[in-house]
């Protein structure tokens, strides 16, 4: 086919293109086993991951009442109209793999299709009330604040989308990249993770001081809220900041960028589970979306211990709504990290959580260090009885 533009051709190639891979069913059934049953809960994504977004991409937050009556309430029909054409979005809140599914579990031939493909319907219907408020309500109405936003600076309708679509991600992003990573097992939020990266740069090089002084203050009340109570909040920026930080750290993980963009650990994690030999990190982080619902018990059951009811009445509700979730295990890689404590003195349980890691990370590295020194022993003996 002959088109007038380079891009032009990417798009209809993209379109045409068959993006599934030979493991693209496995992809698939990991996202309706592992992936789909804990996005239950719509709080945590439009006000930890979208808002944030939408005041990075120097988003009003008071005209939002003012956009949200015009969304909801009082829509104008041609700037609706103008809007859906440009930046569509499904009345049903259905994504396409939800609509296949439903269809799959009708016109399957055989009765063990039919039964499989109604099992995973039924584990992707456990997620349809957040599915509908995210992508019928949520999202839409923030892209359409943020389209409202650009076509007050003279922007066309059309430019004011292509802004918005950067600034809060298009998850049906294709490219050869793209697909082929989504094509990997367990490698989630492919989209997403790619299009965090991507709507940054275009923040820092479009107003660089803006944007460092906005992720600033974001970090700095995400680091204070962690050295009082010792619960973590992930942000968008945390796929370059947790890299960057090991970076910093240890020069030579420059690799880390291109791990920002591969996760395989539900893979392992599902394989060890399958094998018995997952343990409660692994099985909780399969299912962080539950994972809250058990911290939830934990804090109640915490409530009848001390009677502290603000502290855990605000733990409970910052668990739903941000999905603040505790620190057991492992102390959080950050940029601010290097904030001295008297600066930002932490609380005593803090300092005694961090404390224990460090001392479990200590006897780990010795072990190690015990194997290390061991192996090349038995690796020449075995060499030279060999011989």
């Amino acid at each position: 086919w002959y088109v007038k533009t380079r891009e032009e051709g990417i798009f209809l190639k993209h379109q045409f293109q068959q993006h599934e891979s030979s493991l693209g069913g496995v992809s698939q059934l990991m996202n309706a086993l592992f992936r789909n049953p804990n996005l239950f809960n719509p709080l945590p994504h439009f006000f930890g991951n979208m808002l944030p977004k939408y005041i990075n991409a120097r988003g009003s937050l008071t005209s939002l009442p003012k956009r949200f009556m015009e969304f909801f309430y009082h829509p104008d029909p041609k700037i609706m109209a103008a809007f859906k054409e440009v930046m569509a979005y499904s009345d049903t809140g259905k994504v396409p793999y939800q609509i296949m599914r439903e269809a799959l579990a009708n016109l399957n031939p055989s009765q063990a299709g039919r039964v499989g493909a109604k099992m995973l319907q039924t584990l992707t219907n456990i997620n349809q009330f957040s599915s509908r408020a995210i992508f019928k309500w949520g999202d839409p109405f923030l892209r359409y604040a943020l389209w409202r936003k650009y076509l007050s600076q003279g922007k066309t309708v059309q430019e004011a989308a292509n802004h918005a679509w950067v600034d809060l991600i298009r998850y049906s992003t294709r490219s050869e990249l793209i697909d082929m990573l989504k094509s990997i097992p367990g490698n989630f939020f492919v989209p997403w993770r790619y299009g965090t990266l991507v709507s940054l740069k275009k923040q820092v090089t479009s107003n660089t001081f803006r944007t460092i002084v906005t992720v600033g203050m974001m970090d700095l009340l995400r680091e204070a809220y962690y050295r009082k109570t010792g619960r973590w909040k992930h942000l968008p920026l945390d796929y370059f900041e947790v890299p960057a930080s090991k970076m910093i750290q240890d020069p030579k993980s420059v690799g880390q960028f291109i791990t920002s963009l591969v996760d395989v650990r539900a893979l392992k994690d599902v394989t060890e589970l399958l094998n018995g030999s997952a343990d409660w990190d692994q099985i909780r982080n399969l299912f962080w979306g539950w994972s809250q619902v058990y911290e939830t018990k934990k804090e109640y059951q915490a409530f009848m211990k001390d009677g502290d009811l603000l502290n855990h009445l605000c733990n409970f509700l910052s668990g739903i709504v941000l999905a603040t979730h505790p620190t057991y295990e492992y102390n959080p890689r950050r940029f601010m990290s290097m904030i001295p404590d008297t600066i930002m003195p932490k609380a005593p349980i803090v300092k005694q959580k961090e404390a224990m890691i460090e001392r479990k990370k200590a006897i780990k590295d010795k072990i190690d260090a015990r194997k290390q020194v061991t192996k090349p022993y038995r690796t020449n003996e075995f060499k030279l009885t060999g011989q």
